[in-house]
């Protein structure tokens, strides 16, 4: 394990790559959540169907939990295992394989709401798709954001 010195000159213990990776996830999936929530918010709560812009109906607020759980949710509980359990295994931090496995569920995630469409199976795939995607988008927004910061404490220590 990595030993770093702490400010006041005592060894620390390096942060494990699980936690590292973890609060990447995390962070990742709370960024997806808050952009998902402002285009439910600007749309219809059923994504399939977007009428003009508005507040939902008190009937469509209903709809709002089942639509999270099956667009958010599911998408982002696959990623993050995924994405932690590879961590722990390989005993390093992830970084690509955190944006390239993103892509991978979202690719997955149109795959099987293609066919839920076809087959009007009343679950919300069109949203599905889009949740998955933007997922993808988000992790690759927190592995350039990790690196930006690392890159800042190694110019802050040289200097």
């Amino acid at each position: 394990m990595i030993q770093a010195l702490a400010p006041t000159g005592t060894p620390r213990r390096a942060p494990h790559p699980v936690a590292i990776t973890g609060s990447r996830a995390l962070a990742a999936v709370a960024l997806h959540a808050l952009l998902l929530a402002a285009i439910v918010w600007a749309s219809d709560p059923v994504i399939s169907e977007t009428p003009g812009w508005g507040w939902p109906s008190a009937a469509l607020v209903s709809q709002y939990g089942l639509l999270w759980v099956q667009t958010a949710i599911v998408p982002a509980l696959v990623w993050g295992a995924f994405v932690v359990a590879r961590a722990a295994s390989r005993r390093r931090v992830e970084g690509t394989a955190f944006v390239l496995s993103a892509i991978v569920v979202a690719i997955v995630a149109f795959a099987a709401a293609v066919p839920l469409i076809v087959l009007q199976v009343p679950v919300q795939a069109p949203g599905i798709a889009i949740s998955a995607w933007l997922l993808a988008g988000c992790a690759g927004v927190v592995v350039v954001a990790a690196q930006v910061a690392r890159d800042r404490r190694a110019a802050r220590r040289t200097a």
